[in-house]
């Protein structure tokens, strides 16, 4: 669908600052805000939403293995392996906090599109 919007001297400078702001052309930033409002999808950038996915793919990734190693540490009894065991329980939470953090980032964004 296609829809033509007139938009006065008043508001035309603002709507190019905002779109500028998000690196977008003034009709992505509309569409944006409507996918937004209406289908209350998240909006992001192409170049911030590849790097939220590289970096959740690759703490996940992280994530695993960290168990598959401590599931092989508790098989393995020893003073060495229970810290080992303890380092590794760290880097897990660790991981979750920074997990956690690109979640909020990401809701960060979407509070953007809300206001």
């Amino acid at each position: 669908m296609r829809v033509s919007v007139q938009i006065g001297d008043e508001l035309a400078p603002a709507l190019e600052a905002e779109a500028k702001a998000m690196d977008m052309k003034p009709s992505r930033w509309i569409e944006a805000l409507l996918r937004r409002r209406v289908l209350g999808r998240p909006v992001l950038r192409r170049q911030d939403e590849l790097a939220f996915i590289e970096v959740q793919v690759e703490l996940r990734a992280i994530g695993v293995r960290v168990s598959q190693v401590l599931w092989d540490l508790e098989r393995t009894p020893g003073p060495s392996a229970e810290r080992q065991l303890e380092q590794l329980s760290e880097l897990r939470a660790e991981i979750r906090r920074h997990l956690a953090r690109l979640r909020a980032a990401f809701e960060g964004d979407l509070a953007y599109w809300e206001t």
